[in-house]
């Protein structure tokens, strides 16, 4: 049977689910209920973290709703530091809270968990200078409000979500000027994004500026398993720069990443990054299937400007050219697919598929098999 239960009197709440107290309403030390399965020994309650624990029949069951106001969010902040989003309202609520004069605005220590698709229609920023964790669950954030799901610095991590939608902006007015889907800026040693997928169209047109598909900027930290299955576009006439999974590295790893999107820029495009500096900067174990553009010509397929720690054991294909400027290293880098066997192109993190007669990475991106 069905239970159906009216909206909330006031905006913004939405059900969560259903409590086995009256207290879940301002707690969440009880998982809510989102099913209940009767046998003969008993009534199983399955919680939205998908735990599961028996009930006392019978039982009475309260409809738990939850909004993430400010007052809200402080005592989840005291408690358990999770926040459960249901609905694209709730985390519209989060990116609001983000942006204001609020306590724990960057949520530090704090996990966001995604249980359904949310759209980021927030029209003031994403999450900003996040430094907690959010935990996608292979579900997909739609982004359409011209930023990048965290703005400033990610010092937390990002993992198991996809991005949807369009990132684009016309101008900046910072001399500085960095865009990308899941974040602006990595810059931390602890700070990282893994599996996960952009599909969201990334776009710029001003001059000194950079755009990424993962990341724009890789000051420190870890960019792993992730694909870029997207566009990246940077109009701008001078000094512009686009890569397929980040725009500009000075430090930090992007490990087991792949690029499938088409690329281009004034200055510099590439299937993993555009403009690459710093001896602690590193790329290993990735691969490039776009076709990027330099000034309107066919141009490198890893790396734009190589300068940095280098890139070892990585291939590209439709491009003949493993960089465009050359100031670093590189090692067991090729500009075909690596034959069945190759060394340093088997076992973990790759897999081989015989549909593309080529080394994928295994559980990233598409090719790879990441799915929800």
């Amino acid at each position: 049977s069905t239970i159906s239960t009216p909206a909330h009197p006031t905006p913004g709440y939405a059900k969560v689910g259903w409590g086995i107290s009256a207290d879940n309403g301002t707690t969440i030390d009880t998982p809510y209920i989102k099913k209940l399965s009767f046998s003969a020994a008993g009534i199983t309650a399955t919680g939205i973290d998908n735990s599961t624990f028996m009930l006392t029949n019978p039982v009475d069951l309260w409809v738990v709703w939850e909004s993430f106001t400010p007052a809200r969010i402080a005592v989840i902040m005291a408690d358990t530091k999770e926040f459960v989003v249901v609905t694209s309202e709730q985390f519209n609520q989060l990116l609001e809270y983000a942006n204001g004069n609020n306590t724990y605005k960057t949520f530090s220590g704090a996990t966001i968990k995604l249980m359904t698709d949310v759209s980021a229609t927030y029209a003031s920023g994403g999450l900003k200078n996040f430094a907690g964790t959010i935990e996608g669950n292979k579900h997909t954030v739609t982004l359409s409000n011209g930023y990048a799901l965290v703005t400033g610095t990610l010092t937390g991590k990002i993992k198991n979500l996809k991005a949807s939608g369009t990132v684009n902006k016309s101008s900046e007015t910072s001399s500085s000027k960095h865009i990308g889907a899941f974040a602006e800026n990595v810059s931390s040693a602890n700070a990282e994004i893994s599996y996960c997928v952009n599909t969201a169209a990334v776009s710029f047109n001003s001059t000194f500026s950079w755009c990424g598909g993962i990341a724009d900027k890789l000051t420190s930290g870890t960019i792993k398993y992730c694909s870029n299955e997207a566009n990246i576009t940077n109009s701008g006439t001078s000094n512009c720069y686009a890569g397929g999974i980040v725009g500009y590295q000075d430090g930090g790893s992007v490990v087991a990443c792949y690029n499938s999107g088409n690329n281009s820029a004034k200055t510099d495009a590439a299937g993993i990054v555009a403009d690459m500096s710093g001896s602690s900067a590193s790329i290993t174990q990735c691969y490039n299937t776009g076709v990027n553009t330099t000034n309107g010509a066919s141009k490198a397929g890893l790396v734009g400007y190589l300068r940095g720690a280098g890139i070892t054991y990585s291939y590209t294909i439709n491009t003949t050219s493993i960089y465009n400027s050359n100031y670093s290293s590189y090692s067991n880098c090729l500009t075909t697919a690596p034959a069945q066997g190759a060394s340093g192109f088997t076992g973990s993190p790759w897999k081989w598929s015989a549909a593309k007669g080529r080394p994928v990475l295994d559980g990233v991106g598409t090719e790879g098999g990441w799915a929800p």
